[in-house]
């Protein structure tokens, strides 16, 4: 089929042209030799290493990945019982989808509160376009899961410690069930599960909202300049004084 098409496609061309058919045929193939060639190499960045052959059989590849979740013992088994096949970097219709909708919740991260440095889904594409090896591949789809897991534990639980802020407080912040988010990921659809992956309370929602309010504020200017002095008792005058209680008005307490 090819070949006849080939001579169709030369034999016009010697037709219109009026050009040796021998040699346009050596000149046509030799076109579709440099098209072929190009298109291999795209394909290669874009399916990393190993997204054509089963990862399971790699060992390059399952060495780098158990290394990048040596400390994480839960991603790890999970990844043992699926025998390494990838979750995020693969050219299958689910990989994609679930890297997608985790890109997309990255880029969302900031309206949630969340240090939007720690999920930069940029140089997540940037890793990936990076691969060319199988240790490339495991290290990518590792350094992708440990994100995360990092995302869904801030964004269910927060990122400050209580201990950290005042040592008095002695509330634990809790943990996720990473093997439960790892096994709920890949059984769902992937849109819809990152939808539901924050707080879905009430409570939450005016969280957020109070949080865009308050930044509503600050790109305002804020509640003015911040009162200096050092501490002020009852009783107290002076200019440092009528600074507090302007600050206060500002805010709303007085």
């Amino acid at each position: 089929m090819v070949l006849l098409f080939l001579w169709c496609f030369t034999h016009n061309v010697s037709q219109n042209f009026g050009r040796d058919y021998i040699g346009m045929l050596f000149s046509t193939l030799n076109v579709w030799r440099k098209y072929f060639v190009a298109l291999l190499l795209c394909l290669t960045v874009i399916f990393p290493l190993g997204a054509f052959a089963s990862q399971g059989n790699d060992f390059a590849y399952k060495l780098a990945l158990s290394k990048e979740l040596a400390d994480v013992g839960a991603a790890l088994e999970f990844y043992q019982e699926r025998r390494f096949e990838p979750i995020w970097v693969d050219r299958s219709r689910d990989a994609r989808k679930r890297l997608g909708a985790l890109l997309a919740a990255f880029e969302d991260s900031a309206v949630h509160g969340l240090p939007h440095g720690l999920f930069d889904a940029r140089a997540i594409r940037n890793n990936i376009r990076s691969i060319r090896t199988s240790v490339d591949l495991g290290e990518v789809e590792g350094k992708i899961t440990r994100t995360y897991l990092q995302y869904a534990q801030m964004i269910q639980f927060g990122v400050v410690r209580p201990g950290a802020v005042d040592e008095d407080i002695k509330r634990k912040r809790s943990k996720i069930d990473q093997r439960s988010y790892l096994t709920n990921l890949v059984l769902s659809d992937a849109q819809a599960f990152f939808q539901r992956v924050y707080p879905q309370s009430r409570e939450y929602v005016r969280l957020l909202q109070e949080k865009e309010r308050l930044f509503g504020i600050i790109a305002r200017g804020g509640w003015g300049a911040p009162v200096t002095g050092g501490k002020l008792q009852p009783g107290d005058r002076g200019k440092h004084v009528v600074s507090l209680r302007n600050r206060l008005i500002a805010m709303g307490y007085l």
